[in-house]
């Protein structure tokens, strides 16, 4: 899991830090799509040996179901599928504002120009070929990983910022090293 401390405040009230800003846990979920049973068994395994929490759909129907129940981080999502194609997919992931952040990465034998550009169309973050290369995947989802907790640590600081300005308290915020990073415009009413 990617543990990480976010900013400590201190409030002119509070002598103490406060608790719920220290630090955030983060487990990096990805949903496995593939309608072949050895394919997801051998992303899965391979995603869960290296510490991510893994969910698998069998279809593009299934797979729709899963992310509006439980959005996930990530979806590694198999194009060629009957029924619901992974574009299709992609696209209704894309199109719905609560889970358009999602990321998405297409698996596909089809390693032609156009088929790749069709998935970006779609929304895709990003795409991969089968045979599935190993080293290459676990890269892709490490830099996804980190980009997902980077994106939370600034919503976090900004929603942090916001409860902070909003305080009647002078609040200063400090960084793991202790460091004063920002301090509220409350301070300014402190005799």
């Amino acid at each position: 899991p990617f543990t990480h401390a976010v900013d400590y405040c201190f409030s002119s009230t509070y002598k103490l830090p406060i608790d719920y800003l220290c630090t955030m846990q983060m487990r990096f979920q990805v949903l496995v799509v593939d309608d072949a049973e050895t394919n997801r068994a051998v992303m899965s395994d391979l995603l869960t040996q290296d510490g991510y929490t893994v969910e698998v759909a069998e279809s593009g129907a299934d797979a729709l179901r899963l992310v509006r129940q439980r959005p996930p981080d990530l979806v590694l999502l198999d194009v060629m599928m009957p029924g619901v194609s992974g574009i299709e997919v992609c696209r209704e992931i894309r199109s719905t504002p609560e889970l358009a952040e999602i990321f998405v990465i297409l698996v596909t034998a089809l390693a032609d120009r156009e088929s790749r550009l069709k998935g970006f169309d779609a929304g895709a973050d990003d795409y991969l070929t089968k045979p599935i290369d190993r080293a290459e995947l676990r890269l892709r989802l490490r830099t996804m990983a980190r980009l997902h907790r980077y994106r939370s640590l600034l919503q976090e600081r900004t929603r942090t910022a916001m409860v902070t300005d909003l305080s009647p308290d002078a609040i200063l915020t400090c960084g793991a090293d202790r460091k004063s990073t920002r301090l509220n415009s409350s301070h300014a009413n402190i005799s």
